[in-house]
């Protein structure tokens, strides 16, 4: 495992490296001028950092929430592409089949293709999220930054997501606003004035950004979950709708675990407000979406295929 020769440095990597020589006993005394032994092991340190973060992944549970990171060397031989053909999930097994209560585990990478790959044809999967930039651009600097490429995708040719213009002084000032909102609702301890707080500056960014920027869909994603606790459910529906439309645009219309959870959660509120026909329908585009990014045996697939049953 190696990191690309123009892998960039981490901002904390000095602290890192310090800290990682501290701990194996190799640091220089306190101000004394390193050896040329310590020298050499502060090299191999900084090349296995910067290989790691080249290279590791973030484990996320069935939620796709980073539970872990971890170094997969088979999954790492895999190119980026911005609009990819396969995605990546996780699965624990454990390694006597879970009979034994606190038995050994371990993660098992699984990639799964989203559309037909031709033979001959690259599999690529994405190593950033796509609904999480705003621009082509914004994303290219990301990978650049973090990973030392620049990417020449069929995505980041075409410049997609499209972003039309630049902001104007009074949208930028808008979005300066919506900022502030999101972060007094993050602090505030009252579901009312949270509710309040984000519904502005999802308004906010609506306004100056576009349904499709990556702080409106964050904003919206907020603004769904407040939904949820607050018992509106007729509310959510209507977010969720939103949410699911916008984000399934953002992944290019191709499964996306994300998409396919999209699907599942606006699946189970449709049913609950007794939009029957409508649940149905979308929890059969959810079972199907979860049965190409997660397996046909998955236990979200199975769940989604139940509701459809019941």
């Amino acid at each position: 495992m190696r990191a690309p020769p123009d892998a960039p440095a981490a901002p904390d990597e000095d602290a890192v490296v310090a800290a990682a020589l501290r701990y194996a006993g190799k640091a220089p005394a306190r101000d004394a001028q390193p050896t040329k032994r310590e020298r050499q092991v502060a090299g191999e340190a900084r090349a296995l950092l910067r290989a790691f973060r080249a290279n590791n992944f973030a484990v996320q549970d069935d939620l796709l929430g980073q539970v872990a990171s971890g170094v997969f060397p088979a999954g790492a031989i895999l190119n980026h592409a911005c609009l990819p053909n396969a995605v990546v999930t996780y699965r624990v097994a454990r390694q006597d089949g879970g009979r034994a209560p606190g038995a050994a585990a371990r993660v098992v990478q699984e990639f799964r293709a989203v559309r037909r790959i031709a033979p001959g044809e690259e599999i690529c999967h994405s190593y950033v999220d796509l609904a999480g930039f705003a621009t082509a651009g914004e994303r290219r600097d990301v990978l650049r930054e973090r990973y030392g490429f620049a990417c020449d995708c069929a995505a980041c040719e075409s410049g997609f997501p499209a972003r039309e213009g630049h902001l104007e002084a009074g949208d930028a000032r808008k979005v300066g606003i919506a900022d502030q909102l999101m972060a007094r609702a993050a602090a505030e301890e009252g579901l009312e004035a949270e509710v309040r707080l984000t519904e502005a500056a999802l308004r906010a960014y609506r306004a100056a950004l576009g349904p499709r920027h990556a702080k409106t869909v964050t904003a919206l994603d907020a603004r769904l979950s407040l939904a949820l606790i607050a018992g509106d459910f007729g509310g959510a529906a209507a977010l969720s709708r939103e949410l699911a439309g916008v984000r399934q645009e953002l992944y290019g219309g191709q499964p996306h675990p994300r998409a396919a959870l999209d699907l599942l959660t606006l699946g189970e509120i449709l049913r609950h407000v007794g939009e029957r026909d409508e649940a149905r329908e979308v929890l059969a585009r959810a079972a199907d979406m979860l049965a190409v990014t997660n397996g046909a045996e998955h236990h979200l697939t199975a769940g989604a295929r139940a509701m459809l049953a019941s």
